[in-house]
């Protein structure tokens, strides 16, 4: 559609928003291809809140990550402890004087690398979203650095052998399923979070205001779901966490506690299919179960918000099929999907094939036909 009076748009967030997508377009492409699903009133918050969870998680595989890729522990907690006075910095009312305040801090404390999702979420988010959530995502943040006695590969690096089982135990802060829950929550539900409040603060709902009750319900069960991709998440990278000397798994399920450990973490290449499927299968049947649960609710978020989160969750969940369709397995290198299977879950979550009913209604045909064409025509 052609803007006769096109709104006057920060030249800065414009190119923040090019930087930001390239991150997103290197390390998710869950989002990549999902995103056409959006509408693009949506799609501007998205490539802000996804550009920066991306860059600060401690798990994710992202090559310019801010803490995985720090030199040491300490260096991790700076930026951790940067992370937590920024959200105090963009979330306190502007005092006169200060205007420049958060573009200094940005400048004179943030990577370069993280500058531009940095920049787009000081200029884009805080009247959006509830600094709740980002506090949330940080604590799941600090119960990750538990794992890191000094890094996480120091012990390698430096050719020291310790006693892992002893050492696993005494760091990790996941020692049962409600706690490998609460991190889930922490690190994922309050993504989801993020998606509901974004969806709503830019795409006013037909019937007006959402009800309190209703709300609520929605909010947890997008919860679930984030949950949901976080156990799918641990039961693919349970190897490469064992070599960064992390364990994810409860460690209440490990039958033959020491043995396990020390077989996981010494030489995780020689564990068999049927060794990763006693961790992986009961992770992913946790995933399933939450995923059929929630996903009827996704059909009460505004109309332009459903299809693409369907079709991320979709894509995403691609992952654990794979690892069912191995017998539990992950492999000795990271398990990937193709481009055309992912495309091919983006366009089943676009139509809602494989999605539960909503209890409150659903697109139409006309709707869905309408995704579709989009993404034919962006691909």
């Amino acid at each position: 559609m052609l803007a006769l009076e096109p709104p006057t748009v920060d030249e800065g967030v414009l190119q923040a928003l090019c930087l930001s997508e390239d991150t997103l377009r290197k390390g998710s492409k869950s989002f990549t291809l999902a995103k056409l699903g959006w509408g693009r009133e949506i799609r501007c918050g998205l490539v802000a809140v996804y550009g920066c969870t991306m860059l600060t998680a401690p798990r994710n595989v992202c090559q310019d990550n801010l803490i995985d890729e720090s030199t040491s522990r300490q260096e991790s907690e700076r930026m951790l402890h940067m992370m937590k006075d920024f959200l105090r910095l963009v979330y306190t009312p502007v005092v006169q004087g200060e205007e420049n305040a958060v573009n200094d801090f940005i400048c004179n404390r943030v990577p370069t690398a993280a500058i531009p999702s940095f920049y787009l979420f000081a200029k884009l988010l805080p009247d959006m979203i509830p600094r709740r959530a980002f506090d949330d995502l940080l604590q799941g943040y600090e119960m990750d650095l538990c794992f890191s006695s000094g890094h996480a590969s120091d012990e390698a690096l430096n050719g020291r052998r310790r006693d892992t089982r002893r050492s696993i135990i005494e760091r990790s802060p996941i020692k049962t399923r409600v706690e490998l829950t609460r991190y889930a929550d922490h690190v994922a539900g309050s993504v989801a979070t993020m998606i509901c409040h974004l969806a709503w603060a830019i795409c006013d709902r037909e019937a007006g205001e959402v009800p309190v009750a209703e709300w609520q319900q929605i909010g947890e069960k997008a919860r679930m779901m984030g949950c949901a991709l976080q156990f799918v998440n641990v039961a693919r990278d349970i190897r490469t966490d064992a070599l960064l000397r992390r364990l994810y798994i409860p460690l209440t399920e490990f039958e033959n506690r020491q043995e396990d450990l020390e077989k996981l973490f010494n030489n995780p290449d020689a564990l068999t299919t049927n060794d990763y499927a006693r961790y992986t299968k009961g992770l992913l049947r946790t995933a399933n179960r939450e995923r059929q649960e929630a996903a009827p609710y996704i059909e009460l978020l505004p109309r332009t918000a459903r299809a693409g989160t369907r079709a991320m969750i979709a894509s995403y969940f691609e992952i654990g099929k794979e690892i069912e369709r191995r017998g539990g397995g992950v492999g000795a290198e990271r398990l990937r999907i193709s481009k055309w299977r992912r495309i091919a879950a983006v366009l089943k979550g676009f139509w809602g094939w494989g999605t539960p009913r909503a209890p409150f209604g659903h697109s139409s045909l006309k709707e869905k036909a309408q995704l579709v064409l989009r993404f034919l025509l962006g691909a």
